[in-house]
């Protein structure tokens, strides 16, 4: 998050710097030296340039670019500084860990996210913007400096930046080798190895002891300028955290931003004159000792899960490349399975933070849609585990009506995960099997399946819980643009259950691809190990998150298309085995908040086994889930 104000003060003793050969008067040439990203920083930086390029637009869900367009943005702007000026990157980090002493401020953000989605929730009532920016709107330079306007950021950023931008990088060769997810975060290995030269828009930076010729420039500080013989170049300020602390007759930058912290309303030259009247006794008392946990060097992430999962790390090439192309949330709690030392409760867990979604406030969370996917990936990777190693649940962190709320996620057992593990592999080949487009005598592609079983997950949801299913024209607005310039809180809030649908599922793909590369020893059944391995080859081919997770405003709105969502909708209640007459709720009914349930009958259409794909409907995942 940073010390607030620390970069503003600093930045009259920042140096002016350009990149590659040229040169600018009032200007240096800049070093030398390892060049490392902030990943995170560097996503968010991209994302804001991008909103900063629409000012014409009413609102933030209209602004926002799609993934694909901040994945071009992100290729767009690493070739045009390395090519056009010289400036290579060695390495991009990304966040894998949270330590354990930083889940009071991860905590802490995740209850503004909440804050501002309850407030545009209340400005906007029922309907919000969604029309499309038109090319001619979109201004988009990221090499000139510029704010968003306030109403554009009114919500968080979208819910898989980081990994969309992760993802875009590994699949870009000139790129690829140089990402790390690393069990730890960004800004510490970032700083770890000092001399380099990090680029950020985080100011906790420029308290780590970086060394002598360590420096920080921050991304919203680069901009393009014409160089002395009239050519174009990168220019830049530079933060030279010692030297900084040198001029101003400071131990280190660590201590005024101590005086900064602990002081917000102070100035900066109140908080410099104490700053300078810091001692060793100042320096070894316990506040000062425990906010610079953060920027220390040390053993802070040497957790267990060094002793299960990365004890085959040098040994397993493939187990090395899912860990790498983890996103950040999951390779967080992966990093954790089995650290427990410092837990305080009768049982151990291990944390999840799923990302926040854009989603109604005023109903359950979207997150519970889909459960029983990410309780299975959970526990495949638990029970790959050696039995001393395992922990007893997962701890998810999510929206529990206005405020950030836990559940805890039990671990299945072997027998009931072979269950749960065959029901699924039943249901996505005969999903497969079963839909095809009708309009065009064609198979659906990959990205239409994926698309299509979260369409499946959701009826079938409203299936299993007696709930009024959504209309059929409301479940095309998730998958095919219906040209509407607004869209009504319920069908944003279906739509959030549409991208947890997928993202469980991914949750699950990359817990599934970690389980299955880990030696099989811990398996105790030849069978499920067997499981396991058409699990993993049905999961392995999910397509990206540009692919799949692609807004209503952003989305293909051709007749064509929209007949072929029609026949594949169709089809999926066909399959879920809902006559024609049943499928025509409104969706602003079953998106209210959730009443008390009341018992009703079944439909035939309902309990017919003939028309069950998976056979009696206790085989659903989610009637197994209350079965426990």
């Amino acid at each position: 998050m940073g010390v607030p104000h620390l970069a503003a003060s600093l930045r009259p003793y920042a140096t002016p710097i350009v990149f590659g050969k040229r040169t600018l008067s009032g200007h240096e040439r800049a070093p030398d030296q390892v060049k490392v990203i902030d990943g995170p920083a560097f996503a968010h930086y991209i994302h804001h340039a991008c909103l900063a390029g629409r000012p014409h637009a009413q609102g933030p869900l209209e602004a926002t670019p799609s993934y694909r367009e901040i994945g071009d943005e992100v290729i767009a702007w690493l070739d045009q500084v390395n090519q056009e000026m010289g400036l290579r990157f060695e390495t991009f980090y990304f966040d894998g860990l949270l330590p354990m002493i930083k889940q009071p401020i991860r905590e802490s953000r995740l209850e503004g996210y909440l804050k501002q989605l309850i407030t545009y929730r209340k400005l906007t009532s029922k309907f919000v913007p969604n029309a499309p920016v038109s090319a001619s709107n979109t201004e988009a330079n990221l090499l000139v400096s510029r704010h968003a306007p306030s109403k554009l950021t009114a919500l968080p950023a979208p819910p898989f930046l980081v990994p969309a931008v992760i993802e875009v990088l590994l699949e870009d060769l000139p790129y690829e080798a140089d990402v790390r997810v690393v069990p730890g975060e960004a800004d510490y290995y970032c700083a770890r190895s000092k001399g380099r030269m990090i680029f950020t828009n985080d100011s906790d930076l420029l308290v780590y002891d970086l060394g002598d010729r360590g420096s920080v420039l921050f991304f919203n500080d680069l901009e393009e300028a014409v160089s002395d013989d009239k050519q174009p170049l990168l220019k830049g300020l530079m933060y030279q955290p010692r030297a900084i602390a040198d001029r101003l007759g400071l131990r280190s930058i660590g201590d005024l931003a101590y005086e900064m912290r602990k002081r917000p309303a102070a100035t900066f030259n109140e908080a410099l004159a104490r700053a300078k009247q810091h001692t060793d006794d100042i320096r070894d008392s316990r506040n000062y000792r425990m906010w610079q946990l953060d920027y220390q060097f040390g053993d802070k992430y040497e957790v267990p899960f060094r002793r299960t999962v990365r004890r085959h790390y040098r040994k397993n090439t493939k187990l090395r490349h899912a860990l790498k192309r983890l996103d950040p949330r999951i390779s967080e709690c992966i990093n954790q399975y089995g650290y427990d030392d410092t837990q305080e409760e009768d049982w151990h867990y291990v944390p999840i933070y799923l990302p926040f979604l854009i989603e109604d406030p005023n109903c359950a969370t979207a997150w519970d849609t889909e459960l029983p996917l990410r309780r299975l990936g959970y526990s495949l990777l638990h029970l790959a585990l050696p039995q001393e190693e395992r922990s007893d649940c997962i701890r998810e962190y999510k929206r529990r009506g206005q405020i950030i709320g836990t559940e805890d996620v039990r671990f299945i057992k072997m027998m009931k995960a072979e269950w749960w593990c065959e029901i699924l592999i039943a249901t996505l080949e005969g999903l497969a099997f079963s839909v095809t487009v009708d309009s065009i005598e064609r198979g659906i592609t990959d990205i239409e399946f994926w698309k299509t079983f979260g369409i499946y997950q959701i009826v079938r949801w409203h299936q299993s819980n007696n709930r009024e299913l959504p209309r059929r024209v409301a479940l095309k607005m998730l998958v095919a643009d219906q040209d509407s310039p607004t869209q009504s809180w319920s069908q944003l809030h279906l739509f959030a259950r549409y991208q947890a649908v997928l993202y469980s599922a991914r949750i699950l793909q990359q817990f599934t691809e970690v389980a299955y590369q880990i030696d099989k020893g811990p398996w105790e059944i030849l069978q499920f190990s067997d499981l396991l391995s058409k699990l993993h080859r049905l999961l392995e081919g999910m397509p990206s998150i540009e692919e799949l997770f692609i807004a209503p405003k952003d989305l293909p709105s051709s007749d064509k298309e929209l007949q072929i969502w029609d026949d594949i909708i169709r089809m999926v209640f066909d399959f879920c085995g809902i006559a024609e007459e049943d499928g025509g709720a409104s969706v602003e009914k079953e998106d209210l908040p959730i009443p008390e349930k009341k018992k009703r009958k079944r439909t035939e259409s309902q309990t017919n086994p003939a028309v069950q794909p998976l056979g009696v409907q206790s085989n659903n995942m989610f009637n197994i889930l209350r079965l426990d």
